[in-house]
């Protein structure tokens, strides 16, 4: 799912596509979850969209911290919808 800051710019659609992501500030999990990380990559890709992360976390609170702090937008599990008051 994507977790984005409830005043981000996205945060007003009722949908978000891999290429809305393109130009945001995307932060990613690092190799510590390499399974995930290869989820997450290969979402955008599987529908021809190349998006550069500009941060990497080591485990999801972590990545909802860094969402929050730069305002920007990732891909995390379901179950992160219960750790934060992110718009999920």
């Amino acid at each position: 799912m994507v977790v984005l800051p409830r005043n981000h710019g996205l945060a007003a659609l009722k949908a978000i596509s891999p290429r809305d992501l393109v130009g945001e500030t995307f932060v990613t999990v690092s190799d510590t979850a390499p399974v995930l990380r290869g989820v997450i990559r290969q979402l955008p890709e599987a529908v021809g969209v190349k998006i550069t992360p500009a941060h990497e976390a080591d485990h999801v609170t972590m990545g909802m911290s860094l969402i929050v702090s730069t305002h920007g937008v990732g891909l995390l599990p379901a179950y992160a919808r219960k750790l934060s008051s992110l718009r999920l």
